[in-house]
């Protein structure tokens, strides 16, 4: 189930405005645009670096490092200071992105139905909310997920994503709340600093 909710952070994390009028919209934009990238043949200018690199690029315009990590820690986001929060949020989003770098290769042409739009908001909310349904046509069976998106200044970002009732911030928090509870702030964040390293260490090796 990792790999499909790392698959669609890939796929999401293509949206260079996410200007949409939408949730649905904002989603839909940014998965067709990252499939229609995933689906170039590779080739000596165009290879798997290449596509991430592209992919990459804009991770900041569609996704909210941000509240995923308040999401994430929930109430042990307190036990960090402004500087602590700060190098948190830089680790966790590139343990992400090196994670999700590893399923590009994975891509197999799967595609993907968008079902259905809906707020977790009133309407006048002072942060408005939605949650948006997929399902991923993947070889095993389809595969339902779901990206949690809430409002700013007339942009919609996504904080998490589901995939059969696991969240991408439920999947990390278990792990971190033990090691905050075992070795402290200090401990986690060097945890994090362990972790990407041995994934940029791979990458280098595989190159």
């Amino acid at each position: 189930m990792l790999k499909q909710i790392m698959m669609m952070v890939c796929l999401l994390l293509f949206a260079s405005t996410a200007m949409a009028a939408s949730p649905m919209a904002t989603v839909q934009t940014a998965v067709d645009q990252v499939l229609g990238i995933l689906g170039e043949p590779d080739s000596p200018e165009q290879n798997i670096d290449g596509k991430f690199e592209r992919i990459k690029q804009v991770v900041d315009a569609a996704f909210d490092y941000e509240v995923l990590s308040r999401v994430t820690l929930g109430r042990g986001w307190r036990q960090l200071d402004a500087s602590q929060q700060e190098q948190f949020v830089s680790l966790y989003s590139e343990l992400i992105e090196r994670t999700y770098r590893n399923y590009i290769s994975a891509y197999s042409d799967e595609d993907v139905v968008y079902v259905k739009e809906t707020l977790l908001t009133e309407a006048g909310a002072r942060i408005p909310k939605a949650e948006v349904e997929t399902q991923v046509k993947a070889r095993q069976g389809p595969v339902l997920v779901l990206y949690r998106l809430y409002e700013e200044n007339g942009k919609w970002l996504v904080y998490d994503i589901h995939g059969e009732g696991i969240s991408l911030a439920q999947n990390f928090r278990t792990q971190f709340e033990e090691i905050l509870h075992r070795s402290g702030v200090d401990g986690l964040l060097e945890s994090l600093r362990s972790k990407v390293a041995s994934l940029r260490d791979g990458v280098e090796a595989a190159n």
